[in-house]
């Protein structure tokens, strides 16, 4: 897992803390919870949506997009 010390230029997310906080939810939610927060974060910053491929937001939304999966799989396996 690569650390990210930069700044993005994507606001509106927080990739550092626990999971739950990545995805925005409570440290109880439900599985369905947290893949409703998944795909909500995933239609906001995928790269695809975000900018064009080697655009510097496009960059940014990657290392998003990458917290958020992992902390999408770091709570459903854990339930």
């Amino acid at each position: 897992m690569k650390r990210f010390e930069g700044v993005l230029r994507l606001e509106g997310i927080r990739i550092d803390g626990s999971p739950h906080e990545v995805l925005g939810i409570s440290a109880a939610a439900t599985p369905a919870q947290v893949q409703k927060a998944y795909r909500e974060l995933m239609k906001r910053f995928h790269p695809d949506r975000v900018g064009r491929p080697g655009s510097r937001e496009w960059t940014d939304a990657q290392i998003i997009a990458e917290a958020i999966n992992r902390a999408k799989e770091a709570l459903l396996k854990k339930s």
